[in-house]
């Protein structure tokens, strides 16, 4: 007896019905997707419906998160300049901007807004392709500001930091729970606050109260290169005056953090009196019109901290091929290797040099080691952890020992280059390259090694890559400036 086609139909559905785990993550699915295009209304609706259909599921334990009083809405990548792990990926979230779509967008707008001002500043102007920035929407159960013993329920727990003008500081702890939802984040975040005054910075988070003005480059200041305020007037700091890279607590010139620049001679460099929010007990290096204190950029010393400071965490070899090590060579092959440095906007570019030297006898006996380099290129971070305060901070006050509220302490893995040791000259005779442009409009050097042309045995080949800039000047902070790439060639 064959089945009729009413009961093969029956079958058919039945057997191809999804289980109620499988229909709630295809609603979420499609509750993500709503909320990524900015439809937040429709991914409510759908995110309610998982947690009446599917409770229990994973579904619904995610479903019920997005509807919290306070809640993650969407991560949109504002500007991408290039793979995460050699890009400083730096976030901007608000604080105080409820789910009404009129305070998202009028985030989305601030945010736009907050890398306007990083074109002001020629440092970041130059290294402006070394930084990812993305924009995560979060909404606040509430929309003010903790003060004078009235508590709010907002997304980063934004509160007065008690200094005398009122300065808005946020929980740093707050801030990490939204960024580890996503794995590209190191711990750097600029947060807006929708009805906060002023601005605090340190530990890799900057806060802006009200809409994004000059304030952003003064408050990354603190939070990115551990600089401090270079107010010369009072802004509520108490206690002895703090020494930094940018203020002494001394006018003897051969004990100031800055008296490599001393030493060069450079014109405006010198010792002038009141910084860090004193007008006596502190100097700083430039007399005027420096961001630290209310200039539109950064002065010699900062700008010099805040380039060491991105050289740290970016290698200037971006990506270099092949990975394999050692390579072999047959008589008639022809070897290419390809090297793409990071760009800079402007000039002067990165400068690249390539040589070739025989290696008598073997690779370790000529003292020929593995480049450090090579786990970095290879997928490696290099990272170290650098801590972040937990409690909020009152800005420069917080690097200098105090101001922090308690709190838990923030690890953060970033990748880092600190305590690199300069590079030694490039040995061995001069290799020519090509210069051109990938599809993506990235320059490409190109090595083209005829095996015929170089003797069967052992060689090495080097490759480096330098900022030639003279913004910095201090040797620990200029080894940075270069990286140097060798691979071991053997020719059969």
């Amino acid at each position: 007896m064959h089945p009729t086609p009413l009961l093969l139909l029956v079958a058919l559905v039945i057997g191809s019905s999804a289980s109620p785990a499988e229909e709630a993550d295809d609603l979420l699915a499609k509750a993500e997707a709503a909320g990524a295009a900015g439809r937040y209304g429709k991914a409510d609706s759908l995110y309610r419906k998982i947690v009446e259909e599917a409770p229990g599921t994973e579904a619904a334990r995610i479903a019920e998160e997005r509807l919290a009083p306070n809640a993650w809405l969407r991560t949109v990548d504002l500007e991408i300049n290039g793979d995460s792990d050699n890009r400083i990926d730096i976030f901007v979230l608000g604080d105080g901007y409820t789910r009404e779509p009129k305070f998202q967008k009028l985030f989305d707008q601030g945010a736009r807004e907050t890398l306007k001002y990083f074109e002001q500043a020629p440092v970041f102007r130059r290294y402006r392709k070394f930084m990812n920035f993305h924009a995560m929407n979060i909404a606040s159960h509430e929309d003010g500001v903790d003060a004078r013993g009235k508590d709010h329920d907002t997304a980063l727990g934004a509160y007065e930091s008690g200094a005398s003008q009122g300065q808005v500081a946020v929980r740093h702890q707050d801030v990490a729970r939204w960024l580890r939802l996503d794995p590209r984040a190191e711990g750097y975040a600029i947060c807006l606050v929708r009805l906060g005054t002023l601005g605090t910075g340190g530990g890799g988070i900057a806060v802006i109260g009200g809409v994004p003005s000059n304030t952003v480059i003064h408050e990354w200041g603190h939070a990115f290169a551990n600089l401090l305020d270079e107010y010369t007037s009072d802004v509520g700091y108490t206690g002895p005056a703090p020494r930094g890279i940018n203020v002494s607590n001394t006018d003897d010139p051969e004990l100031a953090p800055w008296k490599h620049w001393l030493d060069a001679r450079q014109k405006g460099v010198g010792m002038f009196p009141g910084a860090a929010g004193r007008s006596k007990g502190a100097w700083r290096a430039t007399a005027t019109g420096c961001a630290m204190n209310r200039g539109p950029s950064y002065c010699l010393v900062c700008r010099e901290a805040v380039t060491a400071s991105i050289w740290e965490q970016v290698n200037p070899i971006d990506e270099a091929t092949p990975h394999e090590d050692p390579l072999f060579v047959e008589p008639d092959e022809e070897l290419v290797i390809e090297l793409r440095p990071m760009e800079v906007v402007g000039s002067p570019s990165l400068k690249v040099g390539v040589t070739i030297e025989e290696i008598q006898g073997s690779f370790e006996a000529a003292g020929a080691v593995d480049d450090a380099l090579g786990s970095f290129l290879d997928g490696g971070t290099g990272a170290d952890a650098w801590d972040a305060f937990g409690g909020g901070d009152t800005g420069a006050d917080a690097w200098a020992g105090g101001g922090l509220d308690g709190g838990e302490w923030v690890s953060w893995s970033r990748p880092s280059r600190a305590g690199k040791k300069a590079d030694p000259p490039l040995e061995g005779r001069t290799v020519r390259f090509e210069k051109r442009r990938d599809d993506e409009r990235r320059t490409v050097y190109r090595v083209k090694l005829r095996a015929r042309e170089l003797d069967p045995g052992n060689h090495l080949l080097h490759a480096r890559v330098v900022d030639p800039t003279d913004w910095v000047l201090k040797p620990e902070w200029k080894a940075l400036l270069s990286e140097r790439r060798t691979w071991k060639i053997v020719v059969k």
